[in-house]
């Protein structure tokens, strides 16, 4: 027979579930009514030992009562609405232990669009993580220590976006050192929501032990602890990056790329590309006919404003190809940019990148881009070697590890990452000037094995520049051995080169790519030696297994 008597009764749960602002609550330093407090106090514990359900109504009706006038003092102090506060209705946790145990939970992920003034302006005055575009979900984090007890537990499943977004670095830094963020779970390749989110769950104590973050692969729903990041790493590198998707060996590959380097926007000025068409901007605004019909786009030029357009589908690595598309250039667009990005040498980038890294090519002509590319415009090297090494595998494999786009359908680089890559101090624009047009000929030709072994020799170049001693040490070096690779004329309509320079055939250009290319791919020559045994250097080794 059944024995009911060891069943514990389930706590009361009035006043447990609750619904109301979860951030904007009472604020500190409030006037506070200390002897209604007190009558509140005494009717609560009063109702949780009542039976009578009729007299729990009506003592129901006088709690709800005392906590209005609560709240409605507070909102006189305050000057803004108030429906909810957590130590007002869950007064005896505060009493008792300071906070709660654990706080756990799926918050909203809203950005600031749907924000009144009053309620932005109060979350970022309380808020840390208010910052940039406000998106809830980050509050709701921050507010989760602040509700913790010391020593408590919390965590959340949001988005993955706030570990390596450099707009939201102040929050990581206060979190960082602040709380004890203990673990990670990448769900990232896992369909947790309908939604296009890639999400995380994070799991921290609320004190300042400077424990290790264990990353934890989420995949299949089967965790299994994928690495560890020392705290400290991460406090000591700009902008305090949570890179998640690395191991303690892409560390060390990152770090070592980083040597003897400076920042691309140091030699060179990069740029959005130009929005056409939106609703209620340019001058004049532009109309829903105007956005719709796409009035300034046309098939060919009609007046001296029109501009050939590039689009994303134009850019592929080492060439482009052009559009049959013009627009109008002008005030009148959506978000025009300066027009001398579109004149002259410079490299235009794919904003969304390929599966192994960044799509670029060399343009020199006038020519508009859309914001689906970005502009860079270097000034102290060479575009095209810029260009090079803008689609190497080296820059490729950085910008996927540094900036964790390893698990996006589409990732996009920002234009602040685009300005942080790291170029050599040892780059040799002149040598990888003259590999970029080689692979460029040889695709635009569809000569396949020239076009594969220049990118090699490409790759093989920059891999050189960045670990010297390494594939020094490995004899592996090839620089020292294409200093008389030949020089290719450039083509130009005009019947001269920019140097004066008689124009070079197309077959003789063809005919100097195919002489170099069997000279170096001999099965004899050093250059092909050491690029199909690069990978006994293990730092290439690490990069190409991570691109495959």
């Amino acid at each position: 027979e059944d024995d009911l008597d060891p069943i514990e009764t389930l706590p009361n749960l009035d006043y447990k579930i609750v619904c109301g602002n979860s951030l904007i609550g009472l604020p500190d330093g409030a006037m506070r009514n200390l002897q209604v407090e007190a009558e509140l106090e005494k009717l609560k514990e009063d109702f949780y030992n009542i039976t009578d359900e009729s007299k729990k109504k009506a003592l129901r009706q006088q709690i709800n009562t005392k906590i209005r006038e609560l709240l409605d003092s507070a909102e006189q102090f305050a000057g803004y609405s108030i429906d909810f506060d957590f130590k007002l209705f869950f007064s005896e946790v505060w009493r008792e232990k300071g906070g709660f145990d654990v706080v756990i939970g799926n918050p909203p992920y809203v950005v600031d669009t749907t924000l009144e003034k009053w309620q932005k302006d109060f979350l970022i005055k309380n808020y840390v993580s208010a910052i940039y575009q406000i998106n809830l979900y980050m509050l709701f984090m921050e507010q989760a220590f602040k509700l913790n007890k010391p020593n408590g537990f919390n965590s959340y499943i949001v988005p993955n976006t706030w570990l390596v977004n450099k707009l939201v670095a102040p929050f990581r830094k206060h979190l960082l050192t602040n709380c004890n963020l203990i673990s990670i779970v990448d769900l990232t390749e896992e369909q947790v929501f309908d939604a296009t989110v890639l999400p995380i769950i994070f799991t921290a104590i609320n004190n300042k032990t400077k424990s290790e973050l264990r990353i934890i692969n989420g995949k299949d729903y089967r965790f299994v602890e994928r690495a560890r990041l020392s705290r400290e790493r991460v406090l000591n590198q700009p902008n305090y990056l949570i890179n998640y998707q690395i191991s303690d060996e892409d560390w060390d590959v990152l770090l070592k790329i980083e040597r003897n380097t400076f920042c691309l926007e140091e030699i060179a000025k990069s740029s959005f590309g130009v929005k056409f068409y939106q609703k209620g901007k340019g001058v004049p605004k532009q109309d829903e006919n105007i956005v719709s019909n796409h009035t300034f786009t046309h098939d060919e030029p009609i007046d001296e404003t029109c501009l050939n357009i590039l689009e994303g589908k134009n850019i592929d690595r080492f060439y482009f190809t052009p559009s049959n598309k013009y627009i109008q250039y002008g005030k009148w667009l959506a978000e025009p940019r300066d027009e001398e990005m579109f004149v002259g040498e410079r490299v235009l980038v794919r904003r969304i990148v390929g599966q192994t890294g960044l799509i670029a090519a060399y343009v020199d002509g006038h020519f508009c881009n859309n914001s689906l590319l970005h502009v860079v415009k270097p000034h102290k090297v060479s575009s095209k070697a810029l260009a090079a090494l803008l689609n190497s595998d080296l820059i490729g494999y950085y910008f996927i590890k540094k900036f964790a786009r390893k698990e996006k359908t589409f990732p996009e680089i920002r234009i602040h990452e685009l300005n942080s890559l790291p170029v050599s101090k040892y780059f040799d624009s002149k040598i990888l000037d003259l590999a970029y047009s080689y692979a460029n000929e040889s695709l635009k030709r569809t000569q396949p094995l020239l076009s594969a072994f220049f990118i090699s020799v490409i790759n093989s170049i920059i891999f050189e520049l960045y670990f010297p001693e390494e594939i020094k040490s490995a004899g592996k070096e090839i620089l020292k051995h294409l200093g008389d690779l030949k020089p290719i004329t450039p083509l130009h309509p005009s019947g001269t080169s920019h140097q004066g320079e008689e124009q070079m055939s197309e077959e003789e250009k063809l005919a100097i790519i195919q002489s170099e290319f069997e000279r170096l791919y001999d099965p004899n020559h050093p250059v092909r030696f050491a690029i199909e045994t690069l990978d006994s250097v293990e730092e290439v080794r690490i990069i190409k297994e991570a691109l495959k």
